[in-house]
């Protein structure tokens, strides 16, 4: 194993578990029947920011901000002068933030192990260099 390796290990790593991030919220959003317009699910983004090393730094997720709302239940004015409104109470749609949490914890994991065999590889290879 080169050197860079364990860095395109975790690239591989953050890649994958970025893009399944987006398909469980996808997934989510059309059992929890929240895709009247599709809006909210079009709008699921993602990017992987990079050191100038090739070192994961950051992975932002976008979606439309309403999508919080959905998730929490609450937002958006609600008329009572509208004759076909019955029920005026909002129901909580947990597409988000479960899941994600769960899944933060196990990229903490995984991503501090690879860090550790990146790490032991640098010894190693150190080592084999100094001797």
């Amino acid at each position: 194993m080169t050197q860079t390796a364990g860095y395109n290990d975790l690239q591989q790593y953050l890649g994958a578990w970025t893009s399944m991030m987006i398909t469980i919220w996808e997934e989510k959003l059309i059992m929890l029947d929240v895709n009247d317009t599709w809006e909210l699910y079009n709008s699921l983004i993602s990017h992987i920011i990079v050191h100038s090393g090739g070192d994961g730094a950051k992975i932002d997720f976008a979606f439309r901000k309403y999508g919080i709302y959905v998730n929490e239940g609450s937002g958006g004015e609600m008329y009572y002068d509208n004759p076909g409104m019955v029920d005026t109470a909002r129901v909580e749609k947990p597409w988000f933030d479960k899941g994600f949490f769960k899944s933060i914890y196990a990229l903490r994991r995984d991503v501090a192990r690879i860090y550790g065999e990146i790490a032991a590889q640098n010894i190693v290879f150190n080592l084999k260099n100094t001797i």
